[in-house]
């Protein structure tokens, strides 16, 4: 025979049921979410490694002035592009001409600066002369042009008597002969000399070569007998010089008065 439970029995049955989840989908507890990880430290940069300094090279010479008269010094500045190592720059000099520009055989830039100067020897020379320049440093060369040129022309003379001394002449004979010396030694340049005697209104002009400086004039007594006799007994003569080089340039200096003295002769 089949037994029946009481009603009271089932709800309690059902009541437990509930309260344990009979029947309904097991609760699921919610996954934490994770804490991301913290970030790697940046790298640390690589410092860029100082370049060494650049070697001193050999940048230029230069001349002050660069065209000068015969017997001048003028300076060469040589310079590099950087400081110059310790132990100094030794920069070695020469000339494509040396009898005309002498140079050191070398000039030294000290450690740390980048010049040096130097001083060029001219010797005289007769027309206008180019000579190169040269420098070298470490296999580099630089070059500048200097011009030498002739002596400045200037013109100067005395005239002497060997028996009266300075600014006198002599006549020694009948024929207008005179004793005395014209010297045009201290003109400067390589010149060709004029000299231009007057006696009152009588001219003579004299062309003496270049390298004769030095001479007695051939004068005559229709040239001097043109002067007039002073109260000291001696006759005025103008003398001037005019100097002239290879390039056309010219010195003038005079009329000097010289005294003749005629001692009776060319009619005074």
């Amino acid at each position: 025979m089949t037994r029946r439970l009481r009603p009271s029995v089932c709800l309690l049955a059902a009541a437990l049921i509930a309260i344990s989840g009979c029947g309904d989908e097991p609760t699921t507890t919610p996954t934490p979410t994770p804490t991301p990880p913290a970030p790697a430290p940046a790298p640390t940069p690589t410092p860029t490694p100082t370049p060494p300094p650049t070697p001193a090279a050999l940048e230029s010479i230069t001349l002050n002035p660069s065209t000068v008269p015969s017997q001048s010094q003028p300076t060469a500045t040589v310079k590099l592009t950087a400081a110059a190592p310790t132990g100094n720059a030794v920069i070695t000099l020469e000339t494509n001409n040396p009898d005309v520009a002498k140079v050191p055989a070398n000039v030294s830039i000290a450690a740390g600066a980048t010049t040096a100067t130097f001083t060029i020897e001219t010797s005289t020379v007769r027309t206008p002369t180019t000579v190169v320049i040269e420098a070298k440093y470490l296999g580099v060369a630089a070059r500048a042009d200097l011009v030498v040129t002739p002596p400045g022309v200037n013109a100067s003379f005395r005239v002497v008597s060997p028996s009266r001394g300075d600014d006198v002449c002599v006549i020694t004979d009948a024929t207008g002969a005179v004793d005395c010396v014209f010297d045009a030694s201290r003109s400067t340049g390589f010149v060709t000399y004029r000299w231009t005697l007057t006696m009152g209104s009588n001219e003579l002009t004299i062309n003496q070569p270049e390298g004769a400086p030095v001479f007695t004039p051939a004068t005559t007594c229709s040239f001097l007998a043109g002067g007039s006799l002073s109260s000291e007994g001696t006759v005025p003569m103008g003398v001037a010089l005019q100097v002239r080089d290879r390039q056309g340039n010219t010195s003038t200096t005079g009329p000097r008065t010289i005294s003749v003295v005629p001692g009776g002769l060319c009619g005074y």
